[in-house]
């Protein structure tokens, strides 16, 4: 709750602009709780906020630590670890896309070539053997090569 009440404050003085800027007071009550205010508190342990106060404030919450080195060179080879893992499937599927592409193709000759045989003549058994040859290649071509 506190530090929302800290962020939410620090946005409103951040977005006042400079053409209405006032003095901003803080001040810390007895229980530990910042406050701030455009007008002096009553107590005397107060602080004028200047403008380079301000720009220099960050939007972390308090009692959360800022990342260490250690913990950045984590997230660094994690994020290199997950390239690598994206770049090795992104190769494998396109060798099995390649990979299929060349079963494709190879498919299409034998059944080119069959088709010619058949055009050429053939005997009965041999008529028989390229027509189940066919059969078998356009299951195959169905199947694994959708579509071309």
């Amino acid at each position: 709750m506190r530090s929302t009440l800290r962020v939410a404050a620090m946005l409103m003085v951040v977005g006042m602009g400079p053409t209405s800027w006032a003095q901003i007071y803080q001040h810390v009550d007895e229980h530990g709780v910042v406050h701030f205010s455009d007008s002096p508190p009553a107590q005397d342990d107060h602080r004028i906020i200047e403008q380079s106060d301000l720009d220099a404030i960050t939007t972390t919450v308090p009692g959360t630590p800022l990342p260490s080195n250690a913990d950045r060179r984590r997230e660094e080879v994690a994020r290199q670890r997950t390239r690598t893992v994206q770049t090795s499937s992104l190769q494998r599927i396109q060798a099995e896309q390649t990979a299929q592409s060349n079963r494709c193709d190879s498919y299409q000759a034998r059944l080119e070539a069959i088709q010619s045989r058949l055009r050429a003549g053939y005997g009965i058994q041999e008529g028989n053997r390229l027509r189940e040859e066919r059969r078998e290649l356009r299951v195959l071509m169905g199947r694994e090569c959708h579509g071309r």
